[in-house]
């Protein structure tokens, strides 16, 4: 060992990449939410805040590999953890969020 961590594997790389698609569907989801007027409540808040979270997550995900990979893995698992639940959060197209009962 010379004391520098080794680079980050290419299918690590892929791995993150793969984690950030999702985001792809953001604007989408975020039109969504302003026709449903759903845009008043604290769930705006989240969806709004959540791909800055998400792109952050990913690159210290990206960064911690080489020196801490169990680090690396919580943050890329907390991040699937968080893609569930602001599945549940959006509004459908009927305009109530999937997890909302009444």
């Amino acid at each position: 060992m010379n004391g520098r961590p080794s680079p980050v594997p290419g299918w690590f790389i892929a791995i993150v990449v793969m984690m950030l698609l999702p985001l792809l569907t953001w604007p989408r989801l975020v039109g969504d939410m302003l026709e449903s007027n759903a845009a008043t409540d604290g769930n705006s808040t989240m969806l709004f805040i959540f791909p800055i979270y998400a792109l952050l997550s990913a690159w210290l995900a990206y960064r911690c590999y080489a020196s801490r990979r169990e680090v690396s893995w919580i943050l890329l698992g907390v991040l699937m953890i968080a893609y569930v639940a602001m599945f549940f959060l959006m509004p459908t197209p009927l305009g109530t969020p999937i997890g909302a009962y009444e």
